[in-house]
């Protein structure tokens, strides 16, 4: 990162452009080092704004004092996304060991569609019995089984850009999902046939990155989650119909 980068952070972005940005920068692995860069931009162009204020130009001065103003609330936004952060981490780990109320939703992309609408759909393709183990992960993931047993659900560690990413499995079946502080959203499905892991990393990596801005809506409270969750009952019920009559 460059010292533009930080001046532009400070100083130029909007209150929106700053919000998106340390969102994205928190999401990514590792990403101690480069916020303690932002935190350190930030107090680095305050310091400079507040010598701005002693200046013999009182017009100078006004500017600099609201400049610094501005730096001083993000600096406080700032830390309160980290702690929202490392508390939605700490949620998510507690709701693994203990479900408790089960609260599913579906990620959605740009276009506002459902994601893991046409990975179901891909499943269901098969004609075998992948989509019937497909629906036995969702009823599993509804009912808060989410027990940790390598051969049925794991934490996906192996790499650090699949931070946050859990896996409910079954034979060769996969079910994406990531925790949303009492939220569970579904970000994909997969048949994984065989271990071509770098593709598979892939593929869930572009789940992850995809369903950003849904996941970031859900963590700030910008949606309507009981109508969210009304959706995601609406979605499971139309996604189940065909079994339910035999079809497919």
């Amino acid at each position: 990162m460059t010292e533009e980068y930080y001046t532009w952070l400070a100083l130029d972005a909007t209150d929106e452009e700053f919000e998106k940005e340390i969102s994205s920068v928190i999401e990514r692995p590792r990403n101690e080092w480069i916020v303690a860069q932002i935190d350190k931009g930030l107090r680095e162009n305050m310091a400079v704004m507040k010598e701005l204020t002693t200046s013999g130009d009182e017009e100078d001065a006004e500017i600099a004092r609201e400049i610094a103003a501005q730096i001083s609330v993000r600096l406080g936004l700032l830390r309160a996304m980290i702690d929202s952060y490392r508390d939605n981490a700490n949620l998510a780990q507690e709701l693994e060991d203990d479900p408790g109320e089960v609260k599913v939703v579906f990620a959605r992309n740009t276009y506002d569609n459902i994601m893991c609408r046409k990975d179901f759909e891909d499943i269901e393709s098969y004609g075998d019995d992948k989509y019937d183990l497909l629906l036995g992960l969702l009823d599993r993931l509804y009912a808060g089984d989410t027990n940790f047993n390598s051969e049925k659900q794991r934490p996906l560690a192996s790499s650090a850009k699949l931070k946050g990413i859990y896996e409910l499995k079954d034979y060769q079946i996969r079910l994406i999902y990531m925790r949303e502080g009492e939220y569970t959203v579904v970000i994909g499905a997969v048949v994984k046939k065989d271990d071509n892991d770098k593709r598979y990393r892939s593929s869930l990596e572009n789940m992850k990155k995809k369903s950003e801005l849904y996941r970031r809506a859900v963590r700030e409270g910008l949606l309507n989650m009981e109508e969210e969750l009304e959706r995601a009952q609406e979605f499971r019920v139309s996604i189940s119909d065909g079994v339910r009559r035999g079809g497919r």
